[in-house]
């Protein structure tokens, strides 16, 4: 049921890639490495205009809003601890 629901989730392109995995964890850790590669792009690219951003003409209200968006953003990346009990 889990398989089914994945393979439904993604694009056929995707599934093409995945259908013959031996499981649904083998279909899981697929997507999750294939997608997490993207996130490393997003978070390196939030921390290098984190460490660009400088307040220029901007109020300080203003600069403080938008390095704030961009904190919690990056913070929308952080990977999620699994318990290997």
């Amino acid at each position: 049921i889990v398989s089914s629901w994945l393979l439904n989730s993604v694009s056929k392109e995707i599934v093409a890639s995945v259908i013959y995995s031996v499981s649904t964890a083998a279909i899981w850790q697929d997507l999750h490495v294939r997608f997490q590669q993207r996130n490393g792009l997003r978070v390196f690219q939030l921390k290098k205009e984190m460490l660009n951003c400088t307040q220029g003409s901007s109020s300080i209200s203003s600069y403080y809003n938008k390095f704030k968006a961009m904190w919690e953003q990056l913070g929308e990346y952080r990977p999620v601890h699994h318990c290997n009990c």
